[in-house]
């Protein structure tokens, strides 16, 4: 069994028409073409171009990328608030002295 894959990307999808010979003879003996695939099998196929925003182009890679540095950065501003938070609870207050206090004056 030989295996040719054709690739077309005028859509959104990657566009992968599959053709199998026969080792032998050469004879076609099958093709699934993108128009007769299912659903899955296009999500399956688009699966690289999905992941890494090239799906439809520059537009959205560019887009890809800015999503993933500003959930890359949510850790380290999370860790910057926390941090923050507990210097301030560890720091000493000043301690009370009854000799200014208005109270002791009475």
């Amino acid at each position: 069994m030989l295996t040719v894959v054709i690739t077309n990307n005028n859509d959104g999808w990657r566009g992968m028409n599959y053709y199998y010979f026969d080792g032998r003879t050469g004879k076609l003996f099958d093709a699934l073409l993108q128009h007769n695939k299912s659903l899955g099998i296009k999500w399956r196929n688009s699966n690289l171009e999905i992941h890494t925003g090239r799906i439809y182009g520059w537009p959205t890679q560019i887009l890809a990328f800015v999503a993933s540095l500003i959930c890359a950065t949510l850790p380290i501003t999370g860790f910057l608030i926390w941090w923050n938070k507990r210097r301030k609870h560890l720091r000493k207050k000043p301690p009370y002295r009854s000799g200014n206090s208005i109270l002791s004056a009475y």
